[in-house]
């Protein structure tokens, strides 16, 4: 076994690019790129975001997110609503058909995926290989992209 095979960059690196290109294709399946994807998946939580906060949970950069929320918007997809309680910051939610995309994606992409990728893995071992990201991920505070602004 070469040493790039048991290296942690170099898996999870290899694993996210498998994962890209998987989402991609399932996604342009739909008409939305990885971008907009994420967007609209965030969306359909049962939470609301303004755009500052979506740009922190999605980890992206504003005027980028901006634009792609601009073409969702073009497509149908997401409105911007001006909450009655706060006027400063509007939110960002899904059309009707929005919706009805968001819950298709949810299965293809994460039940799909999910299904492939966890072939063959018990579930405690599954939990341990989450717990073991989320260590990697809280070691390693401040290479988020907004947050190097």
């Amino acid at each position: 076994m070469d040493i790039l095979s048991r290296n942690i960059a170099f898996m999870t690196t290899k694993i996210s690019n498998k994962l890209k290109r998987y989402v991609s294709a399932e996604l342009l399946k739909h008409g939305v790129t990885v971008e907009q994807g994420q967007i609209i998946y965030t969306l359909f939580q049962p939470r609301q975001f303004n755009q500052k906060q979506l740009c922190m949970e999605l980890d992206k950069d504003p005027v980028a997110l901006s634009k792609t929320i601009d073409i969702l918007i073009r497509k149908g997809l997401v409105n911007k609503d001006m909450p009655k309680d706060d006027r400063r910051a509007y939110i960002v939610i899904l059309t009707e058909t929005g919706k009805e995309l968001a819950e298709d994606l949810k299965f293809v992409v994460t039940q799909g995926f999910y299904d492939r990728a966890t072939k063959g893995m018990s579930k405690e071992t599954y939990e341990v290989f989450l717990e073991a990201l989320d260590i990697i991920d809280k070691n390693l505070p401040g290479l988020n992209s907004t947050s190097n602004k």
